[in-house]
């Protein structure tokens, strides 16, 4: 791997260093920067649902036909439901125009940059809420369900291998020569691809949606936009399904129900993905769980692991950074607001998007993988969307 590689897909020790000595300093100026709680919480649990409004000259459109060179459906991208009023657009450009960094004050010894005010923030927080909830995975069935479809699977497999003994999936190289010689998908796992693959898409056109929100986001250039959303891909997939897949996935159990509906026990999934992967993933999913995230929270954090500007190359990576630092300032609030304080959430926090950054370097070995192997159905038309933002 290469160095430039490793300085973008994970933090260094030097860099994590830092974000905890700031957090560490940003504990001790809450006192003077944060609201009292009792007012904060009612603010924030009362949002109220933003009017619709005309979408900013710049858009994920640009990003789409300049950078990913492709076709979407209008249906999809350009029915812009994410709108947000007047009054909150101001704001939101009120809030780009004052400057803080990571703790409220210029570490360099310079003169202190004024934060964003309460009433900044919370509208901050309220657009974000707002398009988290419309772009989110939810748990659409119920726990008895899940344990009745989870004792299904177990069943089926353990009835299988009796019958047939311990099956492992057959290599790629093995399907692919196979496929290209008969046509046939000999262990189905063509069409669980595709079908996976379409609801990645879905779930990028949503991702799309959802960062147009960002502060900032729209201000920044085309390309910077696409190398921005590239690079949090696998962030914002987990933060989108983590409560989900967090009651789907038995790990004692092996079995899992995939976000697009397949039923699996996880020797069946590893015809299509990695173990590794899959349980990489679910490590993930339950650390963010425990964390016991509220709704705007999770807004939050989404926003700023999309608004990272040390995991890809960019233009204006200033840009990106300030916008990071207020998404920060937000998380902060948040957190205060709590029962307790912050305490050490934002620690925990830290350690489990470095986590995530790991988990990205290995899905991006599989990428590779998939692309170098990828049988012809994948260069149809309709998978044009998933070759261009993760192939």
């Amino acid at each position: 791997m290469s160095r430039n590689a490793m300085k973008i897909g994970r933090y260094t020790l030097e860099h994590k260093s830092e974000n905890i000595r700031e957090v560490t300093k940003a504990r001790v100026e809450d006192s003077e920067t944060i609201a009292t709680p009792s007012r904060s919480s009612s603010n924030l649990t009362d949002m109220e649902q933003p009017a619709p409004q005309p979408s900013s000259p710049i858009s994920i459109e640009d990003i789409i036909i300049k950078s990913f060179s492709f076709a979407l459906s209008p249906d999809n991208l350009y029915d812009d439901d994410l709108q947000i009023s007047d009054t909150e657009e101001s704001c939101v450009n009120n809030f780009m125009i004052q400057g803080t960094d990571l703790a409220g004050t210029d570490t360099s010894g310079l003169e202190s940059k004024p934060g964003p005010s309460l009433k900044e923030m919370e509208q901050i927080v309220k657009i974000l809420t707002k398009a988290n909830k419309e772009t989110s995975e939810e748990l659409a069935i119920s726990q008895e369900e899940i344990q009745r479809v989870h004792t299904s699977v177990l069943e089926n497999y353990q009835l299988k291998s009796q019958v047939f003994g311990l099956m492992k999936p057959i290599s790629i190289q093995e399907y692919l020569e196979f496929y290209k010689s008969t046509g046939i998908d000999v262990d189905g796992r063509g069409e669980e691809l595709i079908t996976a693959i379409l609801h990645f898409q879905k779930k990028i056109v949503e991702s799309v949606k959802f960062a147009k929100t960002i502060p900032g986001f729209r201000q920044l250039c085309p390309d910077d936009q696409a190398s921005l959303l590239k690079a949090s891909r696998v962030d914002i997939d987990i933060i989108c399904t983590y409560k989900y897949m967090y009651h789907c996935h038995n790990v004692e159990r092996q079995v899992i129900i995939t976000p697009w509906g397949g039923k699996y026990h996880i020797d069946e999934l590893e015809k299509v993905f990695p173990r590794d992967l899959v349980l990489g993933r679910n490590k993930a999913v339950r650390s963010l769980y425990e964390l016991g995230l509220s709704e705007h929270e999770e807004a939050v954090v989404k926003a700023f692991v999309v608004m990272s500007p040390d995991r890809c190359e960019l233009r204006e990576p200033e840009k990106v950074q300030e916008s990071q630092d207020k998404l920060l300032s937000c998380l902060r609030h948040l957190f205060n607001i709590r029962p307790g304080g912050t305490g050490t959430r934002l620690y925990k926090l830290f350690d489990i998007l470095t986590y995530f950054r790991s988990l990205f370097e290995r899905e991006t070995e599989f990428v590779k993988t998939v692309k170098v192997h990828a049988p012809d159905y994948l260069y149809d038309d309709k998978f044009a969307l998933i070759r261009e933002f993760v192939l």
